[in-house]
Parts: C-alpha cells; sequence; structure tokens
C-alpha cells in the first residue's frame, strides 16, 4: 500500500469517526482530504456526498455523488442520487444531469416516481419546452401540437421516458399532454374521412398513449372529446372484426382513451413497428398474462364483512397502484443487523434466528411491497395477501417478470386471516388497516400471527397531516360526487380550476393527484380513518408492543431530538405528538414505523 493510499484511509476513518460523534462539517472536511490524497476512494466520494446531504448542502452533494457515480456506479450512490434528486432545484437546462435522470428511471435507480418531480424540474428548465407550455395554454394551438409531434426538440427524450414510466406529476405539462390526445384524435378523424393512411405514426403518440393506461385515463374529457374517441373505438372494433386493414394512428388514438385488451386482442396477430409494439405489450399483452394468472392464486378465506367486499371491489376496479419497474436492491440483510441498522439507539430483542426469516405481507396490492422486502431481507420467504384478485395477478406478473421466486400470493380478508394457522417472525401493513371497519380489530388479528419476539412495520394515516383530504374529502360528500372515471376527471378538473387552493393545496400537489387508482385512494375511498400519535402509544401500550422507531427522513429526526434531547432514540410517541402539532405536516405520507412484540 503506497504513502498516498495509507493517508487516504486514515482520512476516511477520521470521517467516519466524526461522522458518528454528529460532527459533520469536520467529518466532510476528513472525506475530501481522502479524496485529495487518492481520488479515486469511491467510499470517502459516496460518505462525503451522504454527508453535505444531510448538513442540507445539496447543490454540493450532487455535485459529489455524481462525481461518485463516474468513478464506480455503485447501488448506494445511484440511491443517494434519487434521493437527493428528489429535494433539490434546478433552474438551468443541463444535459448531463438530464442522462442521468434518464437512467435513474429507465434502470431504474430507485422507484421511477421517486425521480418523476426532477424530471419535470429539468424539463421545464427547457427554453423551447417552456415556450411550448405557454403557448399550449390556448386551446387553439393546433400549429403547435402539429410541430411537437413531429420535430425531435432536445427535451424529447426526457419527455418519452416520462411518459413510458410513471405518471407525470405536473398540472401545467398534463394540460398540454392533454391537447396533444385531441390533437391525435382529431388526426386520426380526418384521416379517415379522407380515406388517406398515412405511413407510420409520430412515435411521440405512441409514447402518449402508453402514458394514459398508465395513469389510467385520467385526463380531463370534453363531451366532443368522448363522443369522437367512442366513434373511433366502434370504427376499430368494427374492421377488426371485419379484419379490414387498420391504420396506425386510429390504433394509437383509441388507445389514449380506452385500454385496447377490452376490445381489440387479435392487434397482436398484426405485423406493427416497434413503438405499437410496445403499446400493445402494455395494453393488450400483460392485461392478458394477468387474467391467465388469476387461476393459479389461492383463495385462503373467504371475503363476508360489508366494509371489506366494498374495499375488494374499489381495487378489483382500480388496482393500486400500477407501476413499471423498480431497481434490484444490492446486500441483503439479515432480519436482526436490518433492524439494528435501521434504529441504532434502540434495545431490541433479537430473533434467535433470522437466516430464514417468515414474512407476512397484510395488503400487499399490485406487488411492490412484497418485491422490495424480499430484495431487502436474507433468506425471506413472503406470504403476500390482499383482498384484490386483480391486484395480486398484477403482482404476480410482475414477481414473475423479475425472476422472483420466494414470495406466495394469495387471496385473504385480513379479518380472518387467524384461519389459516400460520405464524410469522415479521408481519407489514402499511395501506390496510385504516381501511377497515375497526382498525384496531384488525391489528390485533396481527398481533395474534406473530411470533414472540417478532417485529411489526405499520403504517396509519394522520389526523393532522391529512386536513386538506379531509376537507376535500367533505366537499365530495357534501355534493354528491360519485367515484366513476368521468366523475372522478371532472372534479379534478374543478380542484384545478380553484383559485385559492389554500385549504386543498396538499391534495393537487400530491402524487396521488395524478393517476386514477391513486386520486380514487386519495379522495374517494370507501373507508378511511385517521390516527393520532397518543391513540396509537395507548394500543402499544395496552398490547405489550415494543416501539422502536419511524421510518422517517434523516432531516426530521435530527430536528426532532434538537426539539426533545432528552429522547435520543426518538421513540417517545407522546412526544412525537407535540412536535407533529408544531409541524403539522411531518407525516404527510403516513405514519411509518416498527414495532416489537415483547
Amino acid at each position: 500500500m503506497d504513502v498516498s493510499t495509507r493517508e487516504a484511509i486514515a482520512h476516511y476513518n477520521l470521517g467516519n469517526t466524526l461522522a458518528d460523534l454528529g460532527r459533520l462539517e469536520d467529518a466532510a472536511a476528513s472525506y475530501r482530504k481522502a479524496i485529495a490524497a487518492k481520488p479515486d476512494l469511491i467510499e470517502a466520494h459516496y460518505n462525503l456526498s451522504n454527508t453535505l446531504k444531510d448538513l442540507g448542502r445539496l447543490e454540493e452533494a450532487l455535485v459529489s455523488v455524481i462525481k461518485s457515480i463516474k468513478i464506480n456506479p455503485i447501488v448506494e450512490a445511484r440511491e443517494l442520487f434519487v434521493e437527493i434528486t428528489k429535494k433539490i432545484d434546478v433552474n438551468t437546462w443541463d444535459r448531463s444531469l438530464v442522462q442521468l435522470v434518464i437512467n435513474a428511471i429507465l434502470e431504474p435507480w430507485g422507484r421511477p416516481s421517486d425521480s418523476i418531480q426532477i424530471a419535470c424540474r429539468l424539463l421545464k428548465t427547457d427554453n423551447e419546452f417552456l415556450q411550448i407550455l405557454d403557448q399550449s395554454q390556448d386551446s387553439n394551438a393546433e400549429d403547435l401540437l402539429t410541430i411537437i409531434s413531429k420535430k425531435d426538440f432536445d427535451f424529447v427524450t426526457l419527455l418519452r421516458t416520462m411518459l413510458c414510466s410513471i405518471p407525470i406529476e405536473d398540472a401545467k405539462i398534463e394540460r398540454l399532454l392533454t391537447l396533444l390526445r385531441f390533437h391525435l384524435l382529431k388526426v386520426a378523424e380526418s384521416e379517415i374521412l379522407t380515406n388517406n393512411q398515412k405511413e407510420e405514426i409520430t412515435p411521440l403518440y405512441c409514447f402518449l398513449a402508453q402514458q394514459c393506461f398508465i395513469n389510467e385515463y385520467v385526463y380531463f374529457q370534453t363531451t366532443e372529446e368522448i363522443d369522437l374517441s367512442r366513434q373511433l373505438r366502434d370504427r376499430l372494433t368494427k374492421a377488426i372484426e371485419e379484419g379490414s386493414r387498420v391504420s396506425e394512428y386510429l390504433v394509437i388514438a383509441v388507445a389514449c382513451y380506452f385500454p385496447l385488451y377490452s376490445i381489440a386482442e387479435k392487434l397482436l396477430n398484426q405485423r406493427w413497428s416497434n413503438n405499437i409494439k410496445d403499446v400493445l405489450k402494455l395494453q393488450i399483452q400483460e392485461p392478458l398474462e394477468e387474467l391467465n394468472l388469476r387461476a393459479s392464486i389461492p383463495v385462503l378465506t373467504s371475503i363476508d364483512n360489508q366494509v371489506s367486499l366494498a374495499v375488494q371491489s374499489q381495487y378489483e376496479e382500480n388496482p393500486y397502484p400500477r407501476w413499471m419497474r423498480l431497481p434490484e436492491k444490492s446486500g441483503k440483510q439479515l432480519l436482526n443487523s436490518y433492524i439494528q441498522s435501521k434504529f441504532p439507539l434502540i434495545m431490541f430483542r433479537r430473533l434467535s434466528d433470522d437466516l430464514n426469516p417468515e414474512i407476512l405481507i397484510a395488503g400487499c396490492g399490485t406487488g411492490q411491497h412484497p418485491i422490495e422486502t424480499v430484495q431487502r431481507f436474507h433468506g425471506a420467504k413472503i406470504l403476500a395477501v390482499d383482498l384484490s384478485m386483480s391486484s395480486l395477478a398484477y403482482a404476480k406478473r410482475k414477481t414473475i417478470e423479475l425472476d422472483i421466486e420466494s414470495i406466495e400470493y394469495a387471496q385473504a380478508d385480513l379479518l380472518k386471516l387467524g384461519s389459516v394457522n400460520r405464524t410469522f417472525d415479521v408481519i407489514e401493513s402499511t395501506g390496510v388497516l385504516h381501511h377497515l371497519e375497526n382498525p384496531f380489530e384488525g391489528w390485533e388479528v396481527l398481533i395474534s400471527l406473530l411470533r414472540p419476539n417478532g417485529f411489526m412495520k405499520l403504517g396509519f394515516y394522520s389526523e393532522l397531516a391529512r386536513r386538506d383530504i379531509s376537507r376535500v374529502r367533505e366537499l365530495i360528500s357534501k355534493a354528491g360526487i360519485g367515484s366513476s372515471y368521468q366523475e372522478i376527471r371532472d372534479f379534478r378538473k374543478q380542484l384545478l380550476e380553484i383559485k385559492n387552493l389554500k385549504d386543498y393545496g396538499f391534495t393537487t400537489n400530491s402524487s396521488d393527484f395524478f393517476s386514477t387508482s391513486t386520486f380514487r385512494d386519495l379522495l374517494f375511498h370507501v373507508q378511511e380513518h385517521r390516527m393520532t400519535l397518543p391513540v396509537l402509544a395507548n394500543f402499544c401500550k395496552d398490547h405489550n408492543l415494543n416501539f422502536l422507531g419511524f421510518e422517517i427522513d434523516s432531516s426530521v429526526k435530527k430536528s426532532y431530538t434538537s426539539r426533545f434531547p432528552n429522547d435520543p432514540s426518538a421513540t417517545d410517541l407522546y412526544n412525537w405528538h407535540i412536535y407533529e402539532k408544531e409541524y403539522p405536516d411531518t407525516f404527510l405520507g403516513m405514519y411509518h414505523f416498527w414495532i416489537q412484540k415483547t
């Protein structure tokens, strides 16, 4: 080992010690000295990026983590890039940053939804796109829409990546895409009226059709659009039945308004360009695979509780959420080690054997949760249950696609899981209990299935954090608005047009606003309870559950421990209640926390 390497490692180790002591500025200085001595010391680059992020110096952290990725794109660095870019603002178009964001979405480096906001911000720093966005607010900008669909602008690759990956979370961009879709509809109608079929459709329209399917046709439709789209759908159906030649423009125009699997399965048998094939795979082939998989999913319990049946009906209609890609996690951890790393200041009872933990995911939805869990824990064997067979079939298709074999899917009502005669080392249920008729009854069922010293990860809605949601739900209830597709589209438009959004700001800014299933889950759910921390604290005390801690951003935890220095482990839920009242947006997502059965 040469002198510079020894010097670099000494500074690196000192940096780690200083970071552990909370001396972040000094730690950052030591990491910089390590990098100066050995510029390719990847660990020093990564730890410097993390330290700068914890210090709130996000611009410096971003520069540092990009250097780290260029030296060696380790999984941890790519994940940190996603975490930093979720919080950072950008003011100029940066080609190299754009390419990294595209890679982060497509490979992916995290959930693509974690990168959609930075993608939207970057898109709106491109001068040509900004000009188009401004001009498109004029609904008569037909010439502009034609130009957008045909010309290759600098921003097109980023826009296409976004369109085929995740619902786009920006109301202005949505407005542009809504107009572009209507423009396509009229182009397809013109093609039919003039009997002049174009050679090959513009690729951007194919990506738009993917976006419309991914967001479950959430965009507003005028009466004229509804009538015209139905006419073209009927024309497409008739042409397929008669075996007539079908134009690409007609297929994609219809695909922007209706899922093709419901009307046009025979399209799979015809020759198409690759862009069309991608749309048909998404809208026909994959839904048919899910339909075939349903028969292979066992039913563990009956479902007869009226609230459970209503919730099941909602998720059969709108499986939640629709997702495209997940990253592969590196370095699976043993369960005890994971809990220790998550909550280093907590005393907990270690499982005597955590080599092959048996895990229950109660309410697995469309599979993101169990897949991420099986990628996290060494030797994990998972039973993932849900009310909705549509969600389970989606989850199983994606699990097969990722070549994962250690997840067992089954349909069951959480309230009846006691009848399966199985117990588990870990139970995770982060989106179900607050949708039960009695959340605490369901929680007690899960406790009965948890082995002694077993761990439980739960999620509940916060009464304080969802105050905006409560106002909007009250508005919906008073107006008697239903949850049909058209009513959801109309109500979204109504919310966007409210001039004073003070009382509804969280709703329209939420990522859940931008797809039908998530919007319905956010505002139209058939059953929702919201909790307070003292209520959760009392339940844990009454049932001998040891609260281990929240899964929460490190900056929030740092702020909390500054406010309550006598609670360094951040486990006093009554203190957290005080903190939440002072900062009511702390748990905008949910209370996500771990407990242990003692």
